[in-house]
């Protein structure tokens, strides 16, 4: 499958340390044929890498999370509910909350809100240890070539890539942003 990288190449005379890393990398890509992986917080779209959650109400929800959880993340979530020992623990605190009759509806909140930010504080800690490369089918698109080819004066570069790459992946654009979760004062 070919794929197109839009890079620029065209410099101010005085370049930053990080403009002239980047730089580096970018000719990097072009002379060893290496790709250079953006961290998330790098990346120009302030909402790139950066899911938006709201507060789970569902205790169907609740054990879905908890369900998806590496053991790593497991172990990472024990620490945060020290009188359990498992994720089944961890549901059944919150069952018991959720379900208790004399917990007043603040605390359940709280105990759902409290489980969605250490979700979010999870998610968050994955996509820092990931790197993106921005890739696209278009080597013609005239946006492309303005915004990621210094206003054309960069290149696009024609990439094979195997069918079978791990972790390549499409991205999925939505018409309105995710709303920002509840917050519970």
């Amino acid at each position: 499958m070919l794929l197109y990288k839009y890079i620029p190449l065209t410099w101010e005379n005085d370049l930053t340390n990080t403009q002239k890393k980047l730089f580096k990398d970018r000719c990097d890509c072009i002379s060893n044929n290496r790709f250079y992986f953006t961290k998330p917080e790098k990346l120009n779209d302030p909402y790139d890498c950066r899911p938006f959650f709201s507060v789970r109400k569902e205790l169907k929800d609740i054990k879905a999370i908890l369900e998806n959880m590496e053991p790593e993340e497991v172990n990472w979530a024990l620490k945060k509910f020290p009188s359990c020992n498992s994720r089944e623990d961890i549901f059944n605190l919150i069952k018991k909350i959720d379900h208790h009759p004399k917990a007043a509806p603040s605390t359940k909140n709280f105990v759902m809100w409290s489980l969605q930010a250490m979700v979010s504080e999870l998610v968050k800690a994955k996509i820092a240890n990931v790197g993106v490369l921005s890739l696209t089918e278009d080597p013609i698109n005239i946006c492309m070539w303005a915004h990621y080819a210094n206003n054309h004066q960069g290149v696009c570069l024609e990439i094979e890539i195997p069918q079978n790459t791990l972790s390549l992946d499409r991205v999925r654009y939505t018409r309105s942003l995710s709303d920002f979760p509840d917050i519970i004062y």
